[in-house]
């Protein structure tokens, strides 16, 4: 009984240790995964920001506007509006 004793409990540090180092591994692959996914976001957000740029490119919008039959702003295009402001005075009792 004794030596049975001493042979369960070093199965069983045996049997932690092992499970120990594979739950590392899994944590060390996903965290590889994890990497690798986030190169591929920045690498997709880089282009997206390119495209963007490109997009708001002037000449871009020019040509745009140009074969759309758009023309620019003049001043004769433009109407001011003049708000007066009034004090009012609101009464809570009402």
């Amino acid at each position: 009984m004794k030596y049975f004793s001493i042979v369960l409990i070093i199965c069983i540090f045996v049997i932690l240790y092992v499970w120990q180092n594979i739950e590392m591994m899994k944590m060390r692959s996903d965290y590889k995964k994890l990497i690798r996914t986030e190169k591929e976001l920045y690498t997709v957000n880089d282009k997206l920001k390119l495209e963007l740029e490109r997009l708001k490119n002037f000449n871009r919008v020019e040509a745009f506007a140009d074969r759309n039959n758009l023309k620019r702003i003049g001043s004769e295009d433009i109407i001011a509006i003049k708000i007066e402001q009034r004090d009012i005075n609101i009464d809570a009792t009402q």
